[in-house]
């Protein structure tokens, strides 16, 4: 094979992986949106409605503003019964859609739950907000191998083209 013909093969596998790579990457961000399943203002303690089991992620809702006021909170979720729903800190690392998350929780069965937060003290909680979004199983894993071609194209044609 000439030259020519292998410089020709290794751009077309250039582009076609660089096209392939933007296009799966277009596909894939959009699944990664969690549903609001609540939303409440900002208060000490007020009771949620959750229609289904499984985790949820509290992320607080500025309005668009620059504040500090969710720093140094802590947020504890109680059933009905009283018995306490497990809850933690995610790492910090784990940013998602609508912002940093605040608060994890893993709710054992839909109901009604009192959502306690701790700390607030004197601050002005008037146009905050914080959300219950529902932490769905990713669903993407077609999208990632499409990714990986794109990248496997990408790196053949630069090899074609050195070699």
């Amino acid at each position: 094979m000439s030259g020519d013909a292998i410089t020709a093969i290794g751009a077309v596998l250039i582009a076609s992986g660089v096209t392939t790579f933007a296009v799966f990457i277009a596909m894939l961000v959009p699944l990664n949106e969690w549903p609001v399943a609540a939303t409440v203002p900002l208060a000490e303690g007020q009771w949620v409605t959750l229609d289904a089991a499984g985790p949820y992620m509290l992320r607080g809702d500025t309005g668009g503003q620059f504040t500090f006021v969710f720093l140094g909170l802590r947020y504890t979720l109680q059933a009905a019964s009283g018995t306490e729903v497990v809850g933690f800190r995610p790492p910090n690392r784990s940013r998602g859609p609508n912002g940093v998350p605040l608060w994890r929780f893993i709710v054992p069965e839909p109901g009604s739950y009192y959502l306690r937060v701790w700390g607030l003290s004197d601050r002005d909680l008037t146009p905050f907000k914080l959300m219950f979004l529902r932490v769905l199983p990713f669903k993407g894993w077609g999208y990632v191998v499409g990714i990986v071609i794109g990248v496997a194209c990408f790196i053949a044609g630069l090899i074609m083209l050195i070699a």
